[in-house]
């Protein structure tokens, strides 16, 4: 349901594109090269695959991603529009010990753990295709300040091209040979969903090095998905990360 409203939204974005472009008379377009990383947050659901010491908590990943992103000015270069392609990597952990765990074994001896899981250790990734698209409004009055910011949302459309696992046996429980932790591995991967849609306020400051070149940054994003990352073991949840990135301005004035 979800990828028909993006499919839909996405063509009425490139006509506007598309009639504005053939216009050329709403002011400089520029191209983006945008660098990402940040932290992703969610819990982790009560499912026979999460480590029952860690059913109902909060955890952490990571995300990273490039971007080529071509940006459009409308209404006297107040309004931006943005649309282009990526490349986004996403990881989520799951540990069965914990650093309290470890403190804990250096004063109590004999303690023990009460979970029956033999994995100590799941690391699942996925490979995603980005298609961002945001709206951004210009809010520094001044075009002549080398510092403009900007205040926008971006709709993010990623889908999935691959996924893998990493996982570690626990061998004061089990130690499984080699075609148990290709199974294991495979079951797992399979849990990254193959589409997820995310949406992200920002802030963002561009600074103009020169004429036509210039470096961005986006401030205090903070993305929220349509929908968990994986289909039994997280729930929703979203994510706190920053970019970099430098951009070249096509107008010839």
């Amino acid at each position: 349901m979800l990828g028909r409203v993006y499919s839909g939204l996405f063509l009425v974005i490139l006509l506007v594109i598309l009639q504005n472009t053939s216009r050329a008379q709403h002011g400089p377009h520029s191209l983006e090269i945008v660098l990402s990383g940040g932290f992703s947050a969610y819990s982790f659901q009560h499912d026979s695959l999460v480590f029952p010491r860690r059913r109902g908590q909060l955890a952490f990943g990571w995300e990273a991603g490039v971007a080529a992103v071509y940006q459009f000015h409308f209404l006297k270069q107040r309004l931006a529009l943005k649309g282009g392609l990526g490349y986004g990597n996403k990881e989520i952990y799951m540990n069965k010990y914990n650093l309290g765990d470890f403190v804990a074994s250096l004063f109590l001896f004999g303690r023990t753990i009460n979970d029956s899981s033999y994995l100590s250790h799941v690391t699942i990734t996925g490979k995603y295709l980005m298609v961002p698209f945001s709206f951004n409004y210009r809010i520094t009055r001044n075009m002549r300040h080398g510092a403009q910011f900007f205040v926008g949302i971006e709709m993010n459309s990623q889908l999935l091209l691959r996924s893998f696992a990493r996982i570690e046996f626990d061998s004061a429980y089990h130690v499984g040979g080699p075609r148990e932790s290709e199974v294991l591995k495979e079951k797992y991967a399979a849990q990254m969903r193959k589409f997820l849609l995310s949406l992200t306020p920002h802030f963002d400051l561009r600074i103009r090095c020169n004429r036509n070149l210039g470096i961005l940054f986006n401030l205090f994003p903070i993305s929220f998905y349509g929908s968990s990352l994986t289909k039994e073991i997280t729930s929703s949840g979203g994510a706190i990360s920053s970019s970099f990135g430098i951009y070249y301005n096509f107008s010839k004035r």
